[in-house]
């Protein structure tokens, strides 16, 4: 998984902070891994809240498939990275049809995909997916058994589970989410660097 977005500061900053809080032991360290992971955290937020701007996913089941590297004291960086395995069709928005069949609805200013012979079912685990039938396999499995009589055994086509769109695809549908977040993060860094400072001074009068 390549990193998506990453914060860095720049020398002319660090060595600012340094300067600022030489008196105060690994107080400069603190400030900047505090002010790194409260913008990794913002970044992450607004990624979610304009991916969900578009698709129909929850903005919890976004934020669980962008994954923060936060900075520590000895690692002054931090990074996004983004799930890029699609994501289960029963997280996005759907529909289960009365009559038989399913929709579901991927992004939301496009129509949901109809799905004729679709179909619900819950897995052993309890997991509940939506299924069709591969009806263009000529392998079958039975479900049945041949009687004493010699009647003929039920036979059911193999089963494939619906996916959607992965999270980084819908990262890279959604259009000036790179720049709004990269433009966001760089202005949240330098009002994170300031209040930080600020408050281990007080802390340290």
């Amino acid at each position: 998984m390549t990193p998506t977005f990453e914060i860095k500061v720049d020398q002319a900053k660090v060595d600012r902070v340094h300067f600022l809080l030489s008196d105060v032991k690994n107080g400069a360290q603190l400030a900047l891994m505090r002010s790194i992971n409260n913008t990794l955290i913002g970044a992450r937020t607004l990624t979610a809240k304009m991916i969900g701007q578009k698709a129909t996913l929850k903005s919890a089941d976004i934020k669980a498939r962008i994954f923060m590297l936060k900075a520590r004291m000895n690692w002054l960086n931090g990074r996004l990275s983004i799930n890029g395995a699609p994501v289960f069709a029963t997280e996005y928005k759907h529909t289960i049809k009365k009559r038989g069949g399913i929709s579901v609805k991927y992004y939301k200013d496009e129509k949901a995909l109809q799905l004729r012979h679709g179909f619900p079912a819950e897995m052993n685990s309890g997991y509940e997916g939506i299924f069709l039938r591969d009806r263009e396999k000529s392998s079958t499995w039975p479900i049945g058994k041949t009687s004493k009589t010699g009647s003929r055994m039920r036979w059911r086509l193999p089963i494939n589970e619906i996916m959607g769109p992965s999270v980084m695809t819908l990262y890279e549908n959604t259009p000036g989410i790179s720049e709004a977040v990269e433009t966001e993060a760089s202005a949240r860094l330098l009002r994170e660097m300031e209040s930080q400072v600020n408050y281990i001074l007080e802390k340290h009068k």
